[in-house]
């Protein structure tokens, strides 16, 4: 390649990374928005929940354990059909005891979940 189609590239390189840096950062930036958790999508609530089991087997909060289903907008006898569900779909045995714990603590540990509960 010659010398000259070298700069040619190289300058066109830099207008297309500078055109694109401007578009992203000032054209078209991203715009942050908040939104609710209760928003989400089934799977990514049960996912939410599973969270929220994992963190109460670690410090045994119940009333933030709580305080987070309800800001998911899942009660507690949910925690316990979604702790079914996983049953049923074979999820981790270390997921099954952690919802198996939250549900017995908030006391709706449904049968299927009883041979994971503590």
């Amino acid at each position: 390649m010659s010398r000259g189609a070298v700069f040619v590239f190289l300058i066109a390189l830099l207008i297309g990374v500078g055109g694109g840096i401007y578009l992203g950062w000032v054209v078209f930036p991203v715009r942050a928005t908040e939104t609710d958790p209760a928003s989400l999508r089934t799977d990514y609530k049960e996912d939410y929940v599973l969270m929220i089991a994992t963190i109460y087997a670690a410090d045994h909060d119940l009333d933030t354990a709580r305080a987070h289903l309800a800001r998911l907008g899942v009660s507690e006898s949910g925690v316990a059909t979604i702790g079914q569900r996983w049953v049923l779909a074979n999820a981790a045995e270390r997921d099954l005891r952690a919802l198996a714990q939250l549900a017995a603590h908030l006391n709706v540990l449904p049968p299927e979940l009883q041979p994971y509960a503590p």
